[in-house]
């Protein structure tokens, strides 16, 4: 007889993603493997949590060349510490609306993708957020149509509710990876 596969929710699969990216970092500390770390951040008007294992750097803005022959929300390249990154504007990519150059509190959130490093603009940075395994819900927070398909986790801790973000789903996506004109 075989047994069923266990179910596992989109949240366990962010914690083990999370312990693996973290693995060297970890230091083998005990209870570790029950906690998650979002990064709380706002796209046009919706506030949402990014997994920390994935972000390298959060930092203002750099300057940016344009890229001729791609899609508007790709905003350029910027010169990071002597490496290319592109520019990504998340609510121009979800919403077809680009950030504004003059809004305050624009941060650009760094990944790594398969050895590719892509800042990932978002209006604004609240901070991060710490979890544990019970604070996952079955109910999503409100939010935009565009985000649906890379929200695949919630979280609540007393009248907090989140959505959480699914980069790497974000940056597989077709879409994503479809920037040209």
């Amino acid at each position: 007889m075989t047994a069923e596969p266990e179910k596992v929710s989109p949240f366990e699969l962010l914690l083990d993603q999370e312990r693996r990216a973290s693995a060297d970092a970890s230091g083998g500390k005990p209870g570790a493997e029950h906690e998650w770390t979002g990064l709380l951040c706002r796209i046009k008007g919706d506030r949402v949590l990014a997994p920390m294992s994935m972000l390298k750097e959060i930092v203002p803005p750099p300057a940016f060349a344009h890229v001729p022959g791609t899609k508007s929300w790709i905003r350029g390249l910027a010169n990071m510490h002597g490496s290319l990154v592109t520019v990504v504007d998340l609510q121009g990519f979800l919403f077809g609306e680009n950030i504004q150059r003059g809004e305050t509190g624009r941060r650009l959130l760094v990944v790594s993708d398969a050895g590719h490093k892509l800042g990932l603009l978002v209006n604004e940075v609240f901070g991060m957020r710490h979890f544990r395994v019970g604070d996952e819900v079955r109910e999503t927070p409100t939010f935009s149509a565009p985000l649906k398909p890379y929200i695949t986790a919630a979280l609540k801790r007393q009248d907090d509710h989140f959505a959480v973000l699914n980069l790497q789903k974000l940056l597989n996506s077709a879409a994503f990876q479809d920037i040209a004109v």
